[in-house]
C-alpha cells in the first residue's frame, strides 16, 4: 500500500494533478481518496489550501518504476 498527497492553493491546480496523477494507475489499484480545504487568514487576505491524500495499491511496479525514471514527482 502507499500513499500520494497533493495540496495546492486553488482546487482547478489540485483537480489537474489528482486526474494527472490517477491517469498513472489502474482504477482497481485505489484504495481510498480523501479530500480537504482548509482556510487562514494571515491579517492581510484569504489562504486557502485545497488536499488530496491517495492510498493505493502498486502490485505491478508502475508508480514505483515512473519515479525511478522521474516521470512524476
Amino acid at each position: 500500500m502507499q500513499i500520494k498527497v497533493f495540496d495546492c492553493e486553488h482546487e482547478t491546480d489540485l483537480e489537474i494533478e489528482v486526474n494527472e496523477f490517477l491517469s498513472l494507475i489502474d482504477d482497481k489499484d485505489i484504495i481510498d481518496i480523501q479530500y480537504q480545504c482548509s482556510m487562514m487568514y494571515d491579517e492581510r487576505s484569504q489562504i486557502f489550501s485545497y488536499s488530496c491524500m491517495i492510498v493505493f495499491t502498486d502490485s505491478l511496479g508502475v508508480y514505483a518504476n515512473r519515479l525511478k525514471k522521474g516521470r512524476y514527482k
